[in-house]
C-alpha cells in the first residue's frame, strides 16, 4: 500500500524491528517475528478549522486488531498507548491488521468515524514486517448551500436531512458546513425535506431522498431558484441539485503517533535500581527508538557530568553535541551510536556506558534522566539509576496492608547475605526489629497494629543478630492515613430553602433525601431537628406522611440516603445511590443513633405489607466495586433507582461486596439497648460476601427510612429520628 507523500500517519509501534541494525550483545530473541504498523487516518477538513476530536482523543478511541489469515483473533489493543512499544511480537504465519478511531455517531456535525484493513501480511522468524494501515472516514458527508435568490421567496428556511435513525438540520446559518451520517443496515437511502415560510406566510415543504448513498462519499446539495412559468413559489421553482464526490483525503492527514521510547538493552533495565560496588554494575546500555525523526536527546546527571569533565554541566544533548564532546564521551567509555534514519532524520539512537566506564565511578547515587523528542513535538522520559555503594541491602517503599492497620515494609538485596529484615519506630518510640522474607532480590515484611496517624520511620537491615550486621542508611518514613468516616454523619449541616438539604452547599451534597420530590407539594419528609438528638444541635427528622392536596399524590416515606435526588417521573423519584470512597481500612460495622416513632401502616403495598399492620423502620447499607456503574442525567453512580418502574437497589447485585440491615419492628422506646437524649445506640455489622473479603470496594451506600415499604409508596405516619451514623474499623 503506498503512502501518500504528506502522510507521517500513526506509528503504533515506535520502530522496534531493528535487531540487524544492532550489535549482538543487544539481540532481540529471533525466535519470533515483529509486526511494526504504521497507520495514517485520511481526513476531508483543515484540523485548524474542525471542532472535533483532538489528537489527543483519537489516540485514545484508537482500536486494533491483529487476526490471523483465518480470521481468529490474537490481539487486541485499545488505545495508541496501550500498544506495546517493543513492538508485537508473532509466531510464524500469515496475519492481517484492522484499525477503528473515533466514534460511530448515527448523525453528527463533528464526530466522524475511520477504518482501514490490511492486506494480508507474513511473520517469519527473526524477521520484521512492516504494515502500512490507511484509515477512511466511514461516514456519507452532507453540506449544503443556499443560493441567495431562494432567501427572496422563503424566509426561515431549512433542509433537514437523514434516516430512520438521526437526522440534521440545514439551515442558512450552518451552510457549507458538514454533517455525518453512519447509514444503519436497513437504509440505503438519505431522505430530505425543506420546509420554509413564503413571503405570503404560507408554509412550503417538500420531500425527497439520495438514493443509495456511499460511504466515504461527500454529496454536495445546492438549493437554486429558477423562474419560469411553472409553480412552486412564486412563478418560480426550487431545484434542488446533488453533487456526489468522493471524501477528499488530500486536503489534510490527521497525523497520530507514539512519542519516543527509550528501552534499556541486554541487561538495563531502566524500571529498577541498579546498584553495588562500581566493578559489579558492568556495561549498561539504552535505545531511543522514535517513531517520528528525533530533534533532541539528552542525558541529565550532574554527577556523571562531572565525571565526564564538565564541571557545573548538568546536561549533554547526544543528538546536538559537537564532535569535541562526541570524542570525550568515546574517550571516557560512553558512546552514542545512531542506528536508522529516514528522510526527516535520526530515528534510532544506542547508547553504551562501558564496563571500564562505570568502574571509575566513585560512591554515589546517579540518577541519569534520559529525555527524547521529536519533530512532531513528542517526548518521553526515562531514568538510568544506577547506585555505587558498599551496602548490602536498600529500602524500598512501603504499601498499606488492605483489612487492618498494617504495613508492609519492603528491601531489596544489594550483595549475598544471610538473614534479611527491618528495624522500625512508632512515633519516635524505640526501634523494632522484625525478620523479613525473601523473594529473589527484594524482601518484605509487615507491620501490625498501627494506627491512624501513626508517623512511622524504617529502614532495612541483613544479618542482623550477627557479629557482622548491616544497616541501611536509606530511611524511610510515611504517616498511616487517617479512617474514613461518613461528612454531615451527625447532620448538623442543613440548607433550609426548599428543598430542605442535608447539606451547608447545595453544589456539594453527600446525603440527600426525598424533599426534591415531595417540596412540589410544599412538603419536605425529611428535617432538622433539636426535639431528640446525641450530640451537637440536630439530628435528622425522617416523618412519613402522604404527600398531596386532597386525594391526589402519594404516601411518601421520611428518608435520608447517600446519593443524590437526580429528577422526578411525574410523581415518581430519580435517585443516584452511592458515593466514591477511598478507603484505607476494612469497615468491620455501621453504628448509629435511632428513635423510632412506630405508626399503623395506612396505604399497603400488596405482598409486602397491609393497611392496619405496625410499620417498620429500615436502615441498610452496602460496600460496592465499580463493576456496575451506571449513568443518569449524565452522573455516575453504582445504583439508580427508579420507583416509577420499580428499579431498586439488589442487596444480592454483582457489585455488593458487604452488605447489613437492620428492620426496626416497634418503637425504639420499647426496646432495651444503650439509651440517650431519648435515642438508641445500634451497631451493625458489615456481612462481606463470600468470595470479597479482600476486595477494596469503591462506594459506600446507606438509607434510612421511618417506612420500610416507603419504594412502593406503602407505610403509615412513622417518625425517625438519626443522629451520629458512624463507620466501625
Amino acid at each position: 500500500m503506498k503512502k501518500n507523500s504528506k502522510v507521517s500517519g500513526i506509528l503504533l509501534l515506535a520502530t522496534l524491528g531493528l535487531t540487524s541494525c544492532m550489535s549482538n550483545d543487544f539481540d532481540l530473541s529471533n525466535s519470533e517475528g515483529t509486526v511494526v504498523i504504521k497507520t495514517s487516518i485520511s481526513d476531508d477538513v483543515t484540523v485548524v478549522t474542525r471542532a472535533e476530536k483532538s489528537q489527543e482523543e483519537l489516540e485514545e478511541s484508537l482500536l486494533l486488531w491483529v487476526s490471523k489469515a483465518d480470521g481468529k483473533l490474537v490481539r487486541t489493543y485499545d488505545g495508541l498507548a496501550n500498544v506495546p512499544a517493543e513492538g508485537i511480537k508473532l509466531v510464524s504465519g500469515s496475519y492481517k491488521a484492522e484499525a477503528w478511531a473515533g466514534d460511530s455517531v448515527s448523525a453528527s456535525w463533528k464526530d466522524k468515524y475511520y477504518y482501514g484493513c490490511s492486506e494480508t501480511f507474513d511473520i517469519t522468524d527473526g524477521q520484521t514486517s512492516e504494515v502500512r494501515l490507511s484509515l477512511k472516514v466511514q461516514n456519507v458527508a452532507v453540506s449544503v448551500n443556499y443560493e441567495q435568490k431562494v432567501s427572496e421567496v422563503l424566509k426561515d428556511y431549512k433542509l433537514t436531512i437523514g434516516h430512520t435513525l438521526a437526522t440534521l438540520e440545514f439551515d442558512a446559518d450552518n451552510q457549507g458546513a458538514k454533517g455525518y451520517f453512519m447509514m444503519p443496515s436497513i437504509d440505503k437511502d438519505l431522505t430530505w425535506t425543506l420546509e420554509g415560510t413564503t413571503y405570503d406566510d404560507k408554509p412550503y415543504s417538500r420531500t425527497g431522498t439520495i438514493p443509495a448513498v456511499k460511504k466515504t462519499t461527500e454529496y454536495q446539495i445546492t438549493i437554486t431558484y429558477n423562474y419560469d412559468a411553472t409553480t412552486d413559489i412564486g412563478g418560480g421553482y426550487l431545484d434542488i441539485v446533488v453533487d456526489d464526490t468522493p471524501i477528499n483525503p488530500t486536503e489534510d492527514e490527521i497525523e497520530l503517533a507514539l512519542a519516543p521510547t527509550i528501552l534499556g538493552l541486554g541487561d538495563t533495565n531502566l524500571s529498577e535500581v541498579i546498584s553495588g560496588e562500581a566493578n559489579e554494575i558492568g556495561l549498561q546500555a539504552f535505545m531511543v527508538a522514535g517513531a517520528s525523526a528525533l530533534t533532541h536527546t539528552t542525558i541529565k546527571s550532574p554527577e556523571l557530568c562531572t565525571i565526564l569533565g564538565y564541571e557545573g554541566q548538568s546536561e549533554i544533548d547526544l543528538l546536538n553535541m559537537g564532535k569535541t564532546v562526541s570524542d570525550n564521551l568515546t574517550k571516557h567509555g560512553l558512546t552514542c551510536s545512531i542506528m536508522k534514519y529516514d528522510d526527516e532524520g535520526p530515528l534510532t539512537l544506542q547508547v553504551v556506558l562501558s564496563e571500564k566506564f562505570i568502574e571509575t565511578w566513585g560512591y554515589n547515587d546517579y540518577k541519569i534522566e534520559i529525555s527524547a523528542s521529536d519533530v512532531k513535538g513528542k517526548s518521553s522520559t526515562a531514568t538510568l539509576h544506577i547506585i555505587i555503594t558498599q551496602a548490602k541491602v536498600d529500602t524500598s517503599d512501603h504499601s498499606l496492608v488492605w483489612g487492618s492497620h498494617s504495613a508492609l515494609l519492603s528491601g531489596r538485596k544489594i550483595k549475598d547475605v544471610g538473614t534479611v529484615g527491618f528495624v522500625y519506630s512508632i512515633n519516635g518510640g524505640a526501634g523494632k526489629y522484625v525478620e523479613a522474607t525473601l523473594d529473589g532480590d527484594t524482601f518484605s515484611a509487615q507491620t501490625d497494629e498501627l494506627a491512624p496517624n501513626d508517623q512511622i520511620t524504617y529502614y532495612a537491615v541483613c544479618d542482623y543478630n550477627t557479629e557482622d550486621p548491616f544497616e541501611s542508611t536509606n530511611k524511610k518514613s510515611f504517616t498511616m492515613p487517617v479512617e474514613f468516616q461518613l461528612p454531615n454523619s451527625s447532620f448538623e449541616d442543613w440548607i433550609t430553602s426548599t428543598p430542605i438539604l442535608p447539606t451547608a452547599n447545595a453544589n456539594d451534597t453527600f446525603w440527600d433525601t426525598g424533599n426534591h420530590g415531595s417540596a412540589t407539594m410544599s412538603k419536605n419528609v425529611t428535617n432538622p431537628s433539636d426535639k431528640y438528638k446525641h450530640s451537637g444541635s440536630k439530628s435528622a427528622c425522617l416523618q412519613s406522611q402522604f404527600v398531596g392536596i386532597g386525594s391526589i399524590g402519594k404516601f411518601a416515606a421520611g428518608n435520608i440516603f447517600i446519593g443524590e435526588y437526580l429528577g422526578t417521573e411525574g410523581t415518581d423519584g430519580i435517585l443516584g445511590f452511592g458515593r466514591k470512597i477511598d478507603f484505607n481500612y476494612k469497615p468491620k460495622a455501621l453504628s448509629f443513633w435511632v428513635r423510632y416513632e412506630q405508626a399503623t401502616v395506612e396505604y399497603k403495598a400488596e405482598g409486602f405489607i397491609n393497611k392496619g399492620d405496625p410499620d417498620q423502620g429500615m436502615v441498610y447499607f452496602a460496600l460496592l466495586s465499580d463493576s456496575q456503574d451506571k449513568v443518569e442525567s449524565g452522573k455516575t453512580f453504582p445504583v439508580i433507582v427508579k420507583t416509577k418502574t420499580k428499579q431498586f437497589f439488589n442487596k444480592d447485585g454483582g457489585n455488593v461486596i458487604a452488605y447489613g440491615e437492620c428492620v426496626i419492628d416497634k418503637s425504639t422506646d420499647d426496646m432495651d439497648g444503650e439509651k440517650e437524649g431519648g435515642m438508641l445506640h445500634i451497631t451493625v455489622p458489615f456481612e462481606y460476601v463470600q468470595g470479597k473479603d479482600n476486595q477494596k470496594p469503591v462506594y459506600i451506600l446507606c438509607t434510612f427510612a421511618a417506612s420500610r415499604y416507603g419504594d412502593y409508596f406503602a407505610g403509615g405516619p412513622s417518625t425517625m429520628y438519626v443522629d451520629d451514623v458512624e463507620i466501625i474499623y
